[in-house]
């Protein structure tokens, strides 16, 4: 026997000449889905609820690079920050958007050599760059690379320069640092204790005490009395001159020797060691603190 329609739920069918059993079957209703659109990326369609959704981003554009998935449907990303990855359908229709940022900028080292300012920089930064203390008796001289770079100004130990799309090795320089020798015209003796002591605040003539119990030290007479002439002074059995001939910008000049002025200081110093009672402290007034005198208006 056979059914007019037999997918209908209502039909019929030629009844033949015996018994007959007809029988109605049901099937499982299909799921409900919900849409999924997937923006900059693929995976767009229809999931039922508890489907897995794999998604995947489109190819960043140039200059940039994928960032993180979002959407504002409260699914939950495996891993929001990878391009491809997937989600749990929920009972509602849901948005995800691939979202794309700026390529890191591409980065050159640079090498500072006797200086700080070492790191990676992008093409067109500015570098700042400073010279390290110069060693003993030098002093900095200039930057200098082999790198083509311009310096704002290569001549100061601490400057700067625009990286190119290269490493860098730029270098901190030093030479021999420049010494002022000043030279003071010849002084005698006397005069030369007499500002030594002045500038101490003790007179020539040092005394403490009264009456019989007075002591005295009488500096200046002291000094004539280790000279072995009229301008040489005795220190550690040697007489020493009291000028000597230096050559300046090719003339030669008599002037006064700085050995001579710190052998009369180390006398008076020795004149205090020789009278602990006379209380003084060390004459400290050198020939360098003289000629820096000389050159102050």
């Amino acid at each position: 026997m056979s059914f007019a329609n037999a997918a209908e739920s209502s039909t019929s069918f030629t009844m033949p000449a015996q018994a007959v059993t007809v029988t109605a079957t049901y099937k499982d209703l299909p799921p409900v889905t919900y849409p999924v659109t997937v923006v900059n990326g693929t995976g767009s369609g229809n999931y039922a609820e508890g489907a897995t959704v794999n998604i995947t981003a489109d190819t960043a554009p140039a200059g940039k690079e994928f960032d993180q998935w979002t959407t504002a449907d409260g699914v939950s990303f495996a891993n929001a920050a990878e391009s491809s990855t997937s989600f749990t359908m929920p009972a509602q229709a849901v948005t995800v958007t691939a979202t794309y940022k700026d390529l890191p900028p591409v980065t050159y080292p640079v090498t500072v050599v006797n200086g700080t300012g070492s790191g990676d920089y992008a093409e067109g930064a500015t570098v700042n760059i400073t010279a390290d203390t110069a060693p003993a008796g030098k002093e900095f001289d200039q930057w200098t690379t082999a790198d083509g770079v311009s310096f704002a100004n290569a001549a100061e130990s601490s400057t700067s320069f625009t990286m190119p799309a290269q490493a860098v090795t730029v270098t901190a320089t030093y030479k021999d640092q420049t010494t002022t020798t000043y030279h003071a015209a010849p002084v005698n003796a006397p005069k030369i204790v007499d500002l030594i002591l002045t500038k101490a605040g003790v007179p020539s003539n040092f005394t403490v005490g009264k009456g019989k119990d007075k002591q005295s030290i009488n500096f200046t007479k002291e000094i004539a009395q280790n000279m072995s002439s009229k301008t040489d002074i005795m220190w550690n059995g040697e007489p020493v001159h009291q000028t000597r001939w230096v050559e300046v910008n090719g003339v030669q000049l008599e002037v006064m020797n700085p050995e001579y002025w710190e052998a009369i200081l180390a006398y008076l110093n020795k004149l205090i060691d020789d009278n602990p009672w006379c209380g003084l402290d060390y004459f400290t007034y050198s020939y360098d603190d003289y000629c820096e005198d000389l050159q102050t208006p």
